[in-house]
């Protein structure tokens, strides 16, 4: 047996296919929120907070995108859920 490496060939994207990229995997994980219902009760909550961390990594980096800076910010990521938690209430 040989043993071979596979050549791997990368492809550069632009900027706006990443961000693309970004918001439909976005809109993916929401959809993916909603199979809470098909996971076995004991397991819900845990595929609840999985599948809630994916989103709001994702909707981060989608932030920052659109704001073309690439810092994390705790205290304006905390603003960002509670505006949308509270969205979410009415």
């Amino acid at each position: 047996m040989t043993n071979q490496k596979q050549q791997v060939e990368y492809t550069a994207i632009t900027f706006e296919e990443l961000k693309e990229w970004v918001d439909e995997n976005v809109e993916f994980a929401l959809l993916v929120q909603e199979f809470y219902k098909c996971v076995p009760m004991d397991s819900r909550e845990q595929f609840q907070g999985l599948t809630q961390s994916v989103y709001d990594c994702l909707e981060s980096f989608s932030e920052m995108l659109n704001n073309k800076t690439l810092i994390y910010s705790r205290e304006l990521e905390q603003a960002r859920l509670n505006a949308f938690e509270q969205k979410e209430q009415k």
